[in-house]
């Protein structure tokens, strides 16, 4: 997250493209290995909101943010910024009766110029983390004087409801009117060149299609002007913070104990963080980001009576629902659909994106039936799928 500049710089994006040129090699492989290798062992137990393991998680960042040079900015100058709130068996529901409360924090760091299976959670969110510390890291080393300062956070209990960043947002540490603009970083561990980079949120500010447009590095990029998602992005755009989200993609191993270290792209990440920074670098030739109000595709709000189970490729940007992964003994994988399967019609609905797949799912009910089209491998195919 990026605070209000404390001057204002003229750069041309020549010679923007000169310095973050200079800099592109400035973020480490084998540093983001070591982040993710810590926080997604076995030994963190998937590091579980209000757990011991989410302490020693925070202490972690801590000790990385204090050798970066950082100052804390949490609760009382500290470097924690805790809340608690009721565990619930509802992922939607947080104050059900008799829940035990738990004690959590966010980290916050200030940058002033200068018994079952275990979920590691590699990708979603270590991937993240690691991406926090080694663009703080950079800035703090690049050798440059930004016209701004940074304000690092990592929070606890996006997975629970993003309560952490609401709790922060309702209580910050920092006053949000003094907030340039908020970058998010929420899975960017499974880079793959030819599905690119998601970025959510460019319509939060007329600004950052200019500013994206002019970044040397090249990347194959998926855009979504929406400012609201499943990640804690959605709570600074609902107190009117400009707000970028970076995701590198679904895949199969999502929410699974799958989700390993061994299955990171360590130089794939190290290009996103190249890219990001060229992003904040852009930032330094314009004045200060003005929020503007998205169309929301409100997919936060909506109540499906029924799953096919899959999961959905973020990045596809043609006609339809292209599938990342096939939940095993779901609708979709009885019907006989595989990864790589675009989806474009269900019934008498055509598919256009994964916003009228979202629609048109939640017109059927369990138990009913109803005729599947999909392409594969170029050919138009089509099935039976009962709910």
């Amino acid at each position: 997250m990026y605070l209000r500049r404390k001057k204002f710089t003229i750069l041309s994006f020549l010679i923007l493209s000169f310095v973050s040129k200079f800099y592109a090699q400035s973020f480490s492989a084998e540093k983001i290995k070591k982040h993710i290798s810590f926080l997604a062992s076995d030994k963190l137990h998937g590091r579980g909101s209000g757990t011991e393991d989410e302490r020693k998680s925070a202490a972690y960042i801590v000790e990385q943010f204090k050798q970066i040079g950082l100052t804390p900015q949490g609760d009382d100058k500290t470097w924690l910024n805790a809340f608690t709130f009721k565990q619930s068996n509802n992922p939607h529901e947080i104050s059900e009766p008799n829940a035990p409360t738990l004690n959590c924090a966010n980290v916050v760091g200030f940058l002033a110029n200068p018994k079952n299976k275990i979920h590691n959670g590699a990708d979603d969110n270590a991937s993240g983390v690691a991406g926090v510390i080694e663009l703080a890291r950079y800035f703090k080393n690049n050798g440059k004087t930004e016209p701004f300062n940074f304000l690092f956070l990592c929070f606890s209990g996006e997975e629970l409801g993003l309560i952490g960043s609401k709790r922060y947002c309702e209580n910050p540490t920092y006053p949000l009117t003094k907030l340039n603009y908020y970058l998010n970083m929420d899975m960017i561990g499974r880079f793959r060149e030819e599905k690119g980079l998601v970025i959510q949120g460019v319509g939060t500010s007329e600004l950052f299609p200019k500013i994206i447009q002019y970044s040397p590095t090249k990347i194959k990029i998926t855009f979504d002007s929406s400012g609201t998602g499943p990640s804690d992005y959605t709570s600074f755009y609902l107190k009117q913070v400009p707000v970028l989200g970076f995701f590198s993609g679904a895949h199969s191993d999502y929410h699974k104990a799958t989700d390993d270290v061994e299955k990171i792209n360590f130089a794939g990440e190290v290009k996103i963080l190249d890219y990001i920074a060229e992003i904040i670098e852009g930032t330094c030739t314009f004045d200060k980001q003005i929020f503007q109000e998205t169309q929301s595709p409100q997919t936060q709000s909506r109540s499906f009576k029924v799953t096919l189970g899959v999961i959905p490729d973020y990045a596809f940007d043609k006609k339809g629902l292209r599938l990342d992964g096939v939940s095993s003994n779901r609708p979709a994988a009885k019907a006989g659909l595989k990864a790589g399967d675009i989806i474009i019609k269900m019934g008498e609905y055509n598919i256009e994106n994964i916003y009228t797949y979202m629609d048109v799912l939640e017109k059927f009910n369990t138990s009913e039936k109803t005729v599947l089209i999909y392409v594969r491998d170029g050919k138009e195919m089509r099935t039976e799928v009962e709910f």
